[in-house]
């Protein structure tokens, strides 16, 4: 187990192989990955040692150490202290043949498309090229003092917003909201389902038109005329 590790010692490598058969029995509970990765934060594992257990637990061969480094940043034992660590889960590193560095260079996720994903919550958590569990997970954990998520597609080359957010009201329902390309263009709706929050959010994320299709949308773009005449000047 984490042989694969290049720079980790036998000491260390016992320690993470010891925490994942801690961690195993959690996950057949219907929260099992939210306690593990509040289990691993008990025992005081930090973000890199979080990543490559959560890893371990899911297969090696299944998720890779982006996903699984999203999924724990992503949660909610891990999203206070995001800001300070993040730096630190940068510095592992997926090589071409699955293996990875404990202590490599940097991910770089910025300048490799010309348009990039980016998700942000209230609590400050952003995600850059997010994969379908994060953003899912993102829209889980909203809950007060963290109700708002926004995804967006952010392009070097055009000042456009296109984007969608989500709002836990304090009602616990679901505020949906997107914009085209101009505040004209600017929708939204609500719903009481998470599910259909989260659906929303990939189906936005995905650039699949239909996904519009399963709400009835009011068009808020008179609310930002200011906006608007503010872009044309």
């Amino acid at each position: 187990m984490f042989e694969s590790i290049h720079g980790l010692t036998p000491s260390r490598a016992a320690h993470l192989t010891a925490l994942v058969e801690e961690c195993l029995p959690l996950l057949s509970g219907d929260d099992g990955m939210e306690l593990v990765q509040e289990r691993l934060r008990e025992r005081g594992a930090g973000v890199l040692e979080a990543i490559l257990v959560t890893r371990e637990l899911l297969g090696v061969e299944e998720v890779s150490l982006g996903a699984a480094k999203e999924i724990v940043l992503t949660s909610p034992a891990r999203t206070a202290e995001f800001g300070r660590q993040l730096h630190l889960a940068e510095t592992i590193e997926d090589s071409d043949d699955g293996s990875a560095s404990w202590a490599g260079a940097a991910v770089s996720t910025a300048g490799d498309d010309q348009l990039m994903l980016v998700a942000t919550n209230e609590a400050g958590l952003r995600v850059r090229k997010p994969s379908k569990p994060a953003m899912s997970t993102m829209v889980a954990n909203l809950r007060r003092g963290n109700a708002f998520l926004i995804v967006e597609r952010v392009s070097e080359e055009s000042d456009a917003n296109r984007y969608v957010q989500v709002w836990l009201r304090d009602d616990n329902t679901y505020q949906l909201e997107y914009r085209d390309g101009s505040a004209a263009e600017h929708y939204r709706t609500r719903t009481i389902s998470q599910e259909k929050a989260i659906t929303a959010v990939l189906g936005w994320a995905s650039g699949d038109p239909s996904w519009t299709d399963a709400f009835m949308w009011n068009n808020i773009g008179s609310q930002f005329s200011g906006e608007s005449q503010q872009s044309a000047d």
